[in-house]
């Protein structure tokens, strides 16, 4: 029952509040007089419970619209979002002229999207500060920065602490080079340092292992009285030990013969196609191979440089495998300055000191001093060989544009490209591979 009560009581409730809303929203609104003033569109009960009421009048209602073929014009949507300051002291939203007076504060408060400013001007605005005053007359930050209203100068962040790359083992392992904490995976061979480490920790945990079948061994052997259990406890014994002999000798027989054949992280160096310094003297001397490349992926090989646009392929391959079998970035042993410095590179070996002035954009020139005579230089004291200058009396004067000058002419394209203008203009003469070549081509 109370239930059903209660459930009636909340509908009752519902519907008068329905009513006295409905009643409340159809209330007229008229002119309200009061002693301090007087107001529009408010309503007769609430215009009454003033103190200083005198008088309330009703708003005439707007007559009826005439039908009409042509529908009225919509209203002008009211584009301005701005309370305004009235000559009277009114403050009101533009398009609501005849609201009662407001406060500055209440038009903020009762209208949040709108700015209030005095009617009259056009956009709201505050004064420049002095900072922007100096910006607009053409300064600059370092300028204006000490005058009012500058931006607070901002620090850049610091750099982060660096984070320890180490892997931390949950316990530290003991007995093993001192003990070790943990482990650092960055290095190239990583992975071949842990499973060195694993190495000795299996080791040690197949002694431990052993000496554990041990003791249960020799346990059973003591405490069992049938004939058969003491034989399998010392079978358990003879297994451990074994097990141990074996891991303990295979480590000492491997270590003994060498001590790399532990060691999985041995990096094998990387496998480069070199001509070393006597076979290029060699093919200077007209003694080297001449022979094209057969490998169709390699650089130099025939059908690679025809397609390149060289008017034979096998004579280009010849040369290109004479001067650096296929290596792009081979630097001359042959061709080099007192300091150390080549000035012949790539497939080719394009001489740079020669053909500084000859090689597209000059990336290649003004790079060497050269002293002595000839393009190269004079040949330094006792740098020859077999009649053929080893150092010759130059060096690199500009490090930068000499290392980019080797980015270029090292570029596969660009080298085979300048090679191929070159053999054209002056035929295989300019390179000491053809020497090797000579009668055959």
């Amino acid at each position: 029952k109370i239930l059903l009560y209660t459930l009636i009581l909340t509908s009752l409730i519902g519907f008068f509040s329905a009513t006295i809303n409905t009643e409340a929203q159809g209330a007229p609104k008229g002119v309200c007089v009061l002693t301090r003033g007087t107001y529009q569109n408010v309503e007769e009960l609430v215009c009454k419970r003033y103190s200083d009421f005198k008088s309330w009048t009703a708003n005439t209602p707007a007559p009826a619209p005439t039908p009409s073929s042509t529908p009225a014009p919509a209203p002008a949507p009211v584009t301005t979002t701005d309370c305004y300051y009235d000559a009277d002291t009114r403050f009101y939203k533009k398009g609501d002229p005849v609201r009662p007076a407001l406060t500055e504060e209440q038009c903020d408060l009762n209208y949040p999207q709108y700015v209030w400013k005095q009617a009259g001007s056009t956009t709201p605005s505050a004064p420049l500060t002095a900072y922007q005053q100096c910006i607009n007359s053409g300064g600059n930050y370092e300028q204006c920065k000490t005058l009012s209203g500058a931006p607070t100068a901002t620090t850049a962040p610091s750099a982060p602490a660096p984070v320890d790359p180490r892997y931390q083992l949950l316990a530290p392992l003991k007995g093993v080079e001192g003990g070790i904490e943990s482990f650092d995976p960055t290095p190239d061979n990583a992975l071949g340092g842990y499973l060195n480490l694993m190495i000795k920790v299996i080791i040690g945990l197949s002694a431990v292992m052993a000496v554990v079948m041990i003791v249960i061994g020799g346990m059973e052997y003591m405490t069992s009285e049938l004939i058969s259990s003491k034989e399998a406890g010392k079978e358990r014994i003879r297994g451990a030990l074994l097990g141990l002999l074996i891991a303990l000798g295979a480590y000492a027989l491997l270590f003994t013969i060498n001590p790399n054949l532990l060691r999985t992280d041995i990096k094998l160096p990387d496998a480069t196609n070199t001509v070393v310094l006597n076979e290029q003297i060699r093919q200077y001397l007209g003694q080297g191979t001449c022979e094209p490349v057969t490998d169709p992926a390699n650089l130099c090989s025939p059908s690679k440089l025809a397609a390149a646009g060289f008017a034979s392929g096998e004579q280009a391959s010849s040369i290109c495998n004479g001067e650096s079998r296929g290596a792009p970035n081979l630097a001359s042993e042959v061709d080099r300055c007192g300091d150390g410095n080549s000035f012949s590179f790539g497939l080719f070996q394009v001489n740079i000191i020669a053909h500084a002035d000859e090689i597209p954009g000059g990336v290649c020139s003004g790079i060497f001093q050269v002293n002595g005579g000839g393009t190269q230089g004079a040949c330094l004291p006792g740098q020859s060989q077999n009649g053929i200058c080893l150092r010759r009396d130059c060096k690199v004067i500009n490090p930068t544009k000499y290392q980019s000058c080797i980015n270029y002419i090292t570029n596969p394209t660009n080298n085979i490209t300048y090679a191929k203008n070159l053999q054209a203009a002056r035929n295989w003469g300019q390179w000491g591979a053809y020497n090797s070549c000579r009668g055959k081509f």
